[in-house]
């Protein structure tokens, strides 16, 4: 049976009206015909508000999936580390932020994107997060050496500093349990061992947990 990616988006909204995961401005919730753009602006908001609690938001990691042929498939695991963890102070947290451009060579690999969340602390961690619940890649899709992801990498590679640098997918527990984004970070992850690139570390985030964090997923992994 083809997986049905509206149905599975539907599921994260209705999951967010049941736990009270709305608009804290109007009070509205998200509806069948909200996008992963509102989503992504209600967490900041909520955040800047103090209704998140990062250190309760768990990070996935993205393995092989040893029982499909396929190498390129991998599916998310949950891991015992917080997004909290990762900073030791006060987090700034921004959404549709620019990726700045100081040459022409960066303004062709990175000019006009815009990160959908931003995790900053001064002087010590940086994380990009691209939420995807049901949209495709843009640009060259999910190619590792042009994609989307493959180019926000590069923005990350580029910044100076000792900055510990992240990149992180947002989806639904579903999406990557059906292969979806996930495998197209893999192959990223994949791709830059063999460049020989290692500045960035690559994590997933559940939406289902970052909603609510008690969530379990059904196999309990």
């Amino acid at each position: 049976m083809a997986f049905n990616h509206i149905a599975a988006k539907h599921k994260i909204f209705e999951l967010a009206r049941a736990h009270q995961f709305c608009d804290p401005i109007s009070s509205r919730s998200l509806s069948e015909q909200s996008r992963e753009e509102e989503l992504s602006a209600l967490l900041v908001l909520r955040s800047q508000l103090k209704y998140v609690n990062w250190h309760q938001v768990k990070l996935w990691d993205i393995q092989p999936d040893p029982a499909h042929n396929k190498d390129s498939n991998a599916r998310a695991s949950m891991s015992g580390v917080t997004v909290g963890s990762l900073f030791r102070g006060k987090i700034c947290v921004v959404n549709e932020f620019p990726l700045m451009t100081t040459s022409k060579p960066q303004v062709q690999i990175w000019g006009d994107m815009k990160a959908d969340i931003v995790l900053y602390e001064s002087d010590h961690a940086i994380v990009l997060i691209e939420n995807k619940v049901g949209a495709s890649f843009t640009g060259c899709g999910d190619d590792p050496r042009y994609g989307q992801l493959a180019r926000q990498a590069r923005y990350l590679d580029s910044l100076d500093g000792k900055l510990e640098r992240y990149l992180m997918l947002a989806s639904g527990y579903d999406f990557f349990n059906k292969y979806w984004y996930s495998s197209e970070l893999f192959r990223l992850i994949e791709y830059r061992k063999k460049k020989r690139l290692n500045k960035i570390k690559f994590k997933l985030l559940v939406w289902e947990q970052i909603i609510c964090p008690e969530w379990q997923p059904p196999n309990g992994r």
